[in-house]
């Protein structure tokens, strides 16, 4: 996520401030971070009114989904995009919420059903043995070939057996 001051570094401090009952969320890159907190006067005083006018001014700002409404600070505290244009609006702060929420990953990879593990992790294991299977073809490693093929088609047998039963159910 970019620095919601100067729109140009990442983001790496969340500053949250209540004040009247309302908290209001900022984030900002160490820069303007260091910048904000660090005033020419010490005095806290000084420090409260630059950080709360750049607050208000950053809260004027706020992009907004053109469809549902949604701000960026909503989806934050929510989890949720608005609807499918929000991905649009905000393209440029979505990759980076979506890397957060799936743990760094690039795709949603879902649950899976659990009768339905069982099938993934099987295709799978056919999937590395046929692998397996073509390097040992390309070395002329017949006899463990032979083993490896023999092992695949057993799979494929236990699949096709699955599928029968659960078809008859």
């Amino acid at each position: 996520m970019r620095c919601e001051r100067c729109h140009k570094r990442e983001a790496m401090i969340q500053v949250s401030i209540s004040q009247n009952n309302q908290k209001n969320e900022l984030f900002l890159c160490d820069t303007c971070a260091h910048e904000l907190l660090q005033s020419n006067n010490d005095t806290k005083h000084q420090h409260h009114h630059s950080l709360n006018k750049f607050i208000l001014k950053s809260q004027s700002e706020v992009k907004t989904c053109p469809t549902c409404g949604s701000t960026l600070q909503s989806i934050r505290d929510n989890g949720l995009f608005g609807c499918g244009d929000c991905y649009k609006t905000f393209s440029e702060e979505a990759n980076q919420i979506i890397n957060r929420a799936q743990l760094l990953k690039d795709s949603h990879t879902g649950k899976v059903p659990g009768s339905y593990e069982m099938y993934l992790k099987q295709e799978e294991k056919i999937e590395a043995l046929e692998k397996k299977l073509d390097k040992l073809v390309k070395t002329q490693e017949f006899e463990e070939a032979a083993i490896i093929r023999d092992e695949i088609k057993a799979l494929k047998e236990d699949d096709n057996d699955e599928d029968e039963s659960l078809a008859e159910k």
